[in-house]
C-alpha cells in the first residue's frame, strides 16, 4: 500500500493537500497550486455565503426562531464550522496559526467601531480586509524581511486602531457638544 501511496504523484507531490498545509507561503506565487487552492475556497466560501445569507442570519440572530421558520439549523450550524474550519487553514497558511486569530477578530472590531447596522459592518468588514491584505502584501514584496503573514495582521492592527481613535474623538466631540 505504501509503495502505491509514494508512486501516485499530482502536482509533483504525493500528497498535495499536506503540501498545502505545511508549504511556506514566502515560496508562492499567484500561479502555484496552494494559491490558487486558496482562492478557489475562498471564492466557494463567499458564494455559499452569499447564496445562504438569509439563513445563516436568522440562524445567528435566533435559532429557535429560525428552525421554527424553517430553516435547517443543523445543516447551517455543521456548514458554518465547516466553513469556519477552512477559513482558520488558510489563515494560518497565509499568517501562522497564532496570527490567524488576529485576521478573524480585526475585521470585524474594526467595522463594529465604524456602525452597527449589519450591512454597513460586513461591508466595512470586507473593505477592511482587503485593504489590510493589499498592504500587508505590499508591504512583504517592498521589504523582503517583512514576512507577509505579520505584514497583513499589522496593517488590520493600525486600521483598528485608527477606527478607535476616530471613534473615541467623535465620542468626546458629541459629548462636549
Amino acid at each position: 500500500m505504501a509503495a502505491f501511496i509514494k508512486s501516485v504523484t499530482i502536482f509533483g507531490s504525493p500528497f498535495p493537500f499536506v503540501s498545502f498545509i505545511t508549504c511556506p507561503t514566502r515560496n508562492w506565487s499567484l500561479r502555484s497550486f496552494p494559491a490558487l487552492i486558496s482562492a478557489m475556497i475562498c471564492l466557494a466560501i463567499l458564494v455559499v455565503m452569499a447564496l445562504l445569507a438569509k439563513e445563516i442570519i436568522a440562524y445567528c440572530f435566533d435559532p429557535l426562531t429560525a428552525q421554527t421558520s424553517g430553516v435547517p439549523t443543523n445543516l447551517i450550524h455543521d456548514l458554518l464550522m465547516i466553513l469556519l474550519a477552512l477559513v482558520i487553514v488558510i489563515g494560518a497558511r497565509i499568517a501562522g496559526s497564532v496570527l490567524v486569530v488576529s485576521l478573524l477578530v480585526l475585521p470585524g472590531a474594526t467595522a463594529l467601531l465604524v456602525s452597527h447596522r449589519l450591512d454597513r459592518v460586513i461591508a466595512t468588514s470586507i473593505g477592511v480586509a482587503l485593504v489590510g491584505a493589499v498592504v500587508g502584501v505590499v508591504l512583504s514584496r517592498q521589504w523582503q524581511f517583512i514576512p507577509t503573514g505579520p505584514a497583513i495582521v499589522l496593517a488590520l492592527f493600525v486600521q483598528f486602531i485608527v477606527a478607535t481613535l476616530v471613534n473615541r474623538t467623535a465620542r468626546t466631540a458629541g459629548a462636549v457638544s
